[in-house]
This record gives structure tokens, C-alpha cells and sequence, in this order.
């Protein structure tokens, strides 16, 4: 009778693990919503830039929203959910800068826009890099 037992035993563990979120799921889905931001139309008002911040927020709290397990994507989420929150109130700013034909808070709004970019595209490189790797 052992050796049903020790199948049984095996058969719950592989279906525990088997049970688990991999890498490239977790990946997947990061980069299914991270997508969404490239994917944006490159406002050119400043109704479109109001827009593009209510857009960066929902897509901001879409990515707090994700459920991820591995540990340097739960890192790489946390700085990009803070990236699209910065996004979003510099957008805001830009807009709003644009209505009210202030100069001085249009150059400062793309200033920090310009900054926000350059620090996305190492948390993305990494996060591709890491997710690009064998499982």
C-alpha cells in the first residue's frame, strides 16, 4: 500500500506546482498592460493632454492592480505604477499649462515628461531581460 500512497503524494504535488503562475504568464500579463501605454495617440491639444492623463491613471491603477508573484516583476510594476502616476499629473500639468498660455509650466511640465521617459526605459529594458530569460 505504499506505493499508492507515494503516487497520490506525487500526483498533489505536481498539481500544487503546476497550480503556480510562471514567469512568462506573470510577464505576459505586464507587458499586455504596459502596452497599453506606447499605445497611446501622442496628444497634441490641451483636451488631449487632460485625456492622456486620465488614461495614464487607469492604466497606473491597472498595473497596481496586477497580481504577480515573481519578485523583480512586483519591483518593476511598483516603479512603473509610480512612473504613470508622475505621467499622469505632468500631463495634467502640460494641459492645463497649454490652456492658460503659461510658458514657464508648459517648459517645466515637458521637462519632467522628457525626465519620466528617461526613466522608464531601463525598468522596461529589465523587465525584458528578465522576462526573456529561460523559465
Amino acid at each position: 500500500m505504499r506505493l499508492p500512497s507515494f503516487l497520490l503524494f506525487v500526483i498533489m504535488v505536481i498539481a500544487i506546482v503546476s497550480c503556480g503562475e510562471t514567469r512568462v504568464s506573470q510577464c505576459n500579463r505586464l507587458n499586455q498592460v504596459v502596452n497599453k501605454i506606447s499605445a497611446l495617440p501622442t496628444p497634441q491639444t490641451a483636451q488631449e493632454w487632460i485625456q492622456l492623463s486620465s488614461q495614464m491613471e487607469a492604466i497606473g491603477a491597472e498595473l497596481k492592480g496586477l497580481k504577480l508573484q515573481d519578485p523583480l516583476l512586483v519591483e518593476g510594476r511598483q516603479k512603473l505604477v509610480e512612473l504613470t502616476t508622475e505621467a499622469a499629473r505632468s500631463a495634467a500639468a502640460l494641459g492645463q499649462a497649454i490652456q492658460t498660455q503659461n510658458n514657464r509650466a508648459r517648459n517645466q511640465a515637458i521637462a519632467k515628461i522628457e525626465q519620466l521617459r528617461q526613466r522608464e526605459e531601463p525598468i522596461v529594458n529589465a523587465i525584458n531581460q528578465h522576462c526573456s530569460q529561460q523559465a
